[in-house]
């Protein structure tokens, strides 16, 4: 990533970054940036985990219900293709079966996994982008009552939040990318819809946003939200 080098030339006090889901990727920001912007926050990936982020079998039971139900002319897996599976009168079951670390290991793996192809996820290990949201918090400020929090604790296409952080002088900063509209209009949590339109999600996401962080605010305490 050739930006790499100049995002230290930045004079902002902090920064937000988005689409940040592999881990040297997210270690080659902070790298590049530890002089300028020697704090951040990040979601944590799981540590410890002996087993790749899918079960053999229930990976191959839903990919195939995916390719059964949803069929598509693409010889991989489309985003249309997934959020026709994910619905609850196709492959709900054999979907909610595999859990949210999977799931996104699935979605991202043939954009970011080594094999290009989800069944990468049931053998590599190393493949550590299903906790991240993707965010990333810098700053030139030291970072107090840091906060990494999903938005729901449903299961979801890709999982969404936000990262917050105290930081003196400034106020609370808050680091989060919504729910982005996808091939079709349509829910992007697994199983039983929760809204009725992206934007709706979208709408919730603000609202919890708000409910968090509103309290702060009537006491004098700045919050800036970034990355939208």
């Amino acid at each position: 990533f050739p930006c790499f080098s100049k995002l230290p030339r930045l004079t902002a006090d902090i920064v937000c970054l988005q689409e940040l889901w592999v881990e040297s990727d997210i270690a080659a920001v902070v790298n590049a940036m530890r002089f300028d912007f020697p704090h951040h926050v990040r979601m944590k990936t799981p540590s410890g985990s002996t087993a790749p982020p899918c079960d053999d079998a229930l990976l191959r039971a839903a990919m195939d219900c995916a390719h059964s139900r949803c069929p598509t002319s693409s010889s991989g897996v489309s985003t249309k293709q997934l959020l026709c599976a994910f619905q609850k009168a196709n492959c709900y079951k054999e979907f909610v079966r595999l859990g949210q670390r999977c799931i996104n290991c699935g979605v991202l793996s043939p954009k970011y996994g080594s094999a290009g192809h989800p069944f990468s996820c049931n053998s590599d290990v190393s493949l550590s982008y299903y906790t991240t949201h993707g965010l990333l918090l810098l700053s030139k400020r030291p970072l107090l009552n840091t906060v990494a929090a999903n938005f729901t604790e449903h299961l979801q296409i890709v999982t969404r939040g936000y990262l917050a952080a105290e930081v003196n002088n400034v106020g609370t900063v808050v680091c989060t990318h919504f729910p982005t509209y996808y091939d079709v209009v349509t829910e992007p949590y697994v199983g039983p819809p929760l809204h009725k339109s992206v934007k709706e999600q979208q709408q919730g996401c603000i609202q919890t946003l708000l409910d968090k962080f509103l309290q702060q605010s009537q006491f004098n305490q700045p919050v800036i939200f970034t990355g939208v």
